[in-house]
């Protein structure tokens, strides 16, 4: 949009609407059988609703993608659902070209993931269940106006068979 004098703004129209969040990453890869800079980019949409994936890696040998569509909440609350292809020519353990699809979601205590792959190598499928064992959240800790002693022994004054009760303030005036 060019301003009446000629000029550019340094805000554009869409500047105002939430379009997104971008993160943009970068690196290198050296390892058995590659070598390589990577690099990518993953737009999250506005509302956290789905992201679009987008990484790769070159390399004097090497040329690798993956890319990657996550859409959030599609089979309810807490969960997720991922397609994903994938091609790095460098693997021997796993086949080079490779998509596939992944369901997450909450059930019960845990959170349950189903998974079908396949590529170059063959078909897979996977199924698992993952519980956190978490302790659990710390309390603050209570203000101790005169320091740890007093609690402690406030604390056995009120275990003294009788309790303990509060003395009452004189009123003046």
């Amino acid at each position: 949009m060019q301003t009446e004098q000629g000029e550019f703004p340094a805000e554009f129209a869409f500047a105002d609407e939430d379009v997104g969040r971008l993160t943009v990453q970068a690196g290198a890869r050296a390892g058995a059988g590659v070598l390589g800079v990577t690099g990518g980019a993953e737009w999250e949409a506005p509302g956290g609703e789905y992201t679009l994936a987008l990484s790769g890696l070159l390399g004097p040998s090497d040329l690798g993608l993956i890319a990657a569509a996550t859409r959030y909440g599609l089979l309810g609350e807490g969960s997720r659902v991922q397609l994903y292809a994938a091609y790095e020519p460098w693997r021997v353990s796993a086949a080079p070209l490779r998509a596939g699809v992944e369901a997450e979601w909450v059930a019960g205590p845990g959170r349950l993931t189903a998974a079908v792959r396949g590529g170059s190598g063959g078909i897979g499928g996977q199924v698992r269940y993952l519980v956190t064992l978490e302790p659990p959240p710390k309390r603050p800790p209570e203000k101790q106006p005169f320091g740890p002693w007093a609690s402690q022994v406030c604390k056995h004054l009120v275990s003294l068979p009788g309790g303990f009760s509060r003395p009452k303030l004189a009123s003046w005036g």
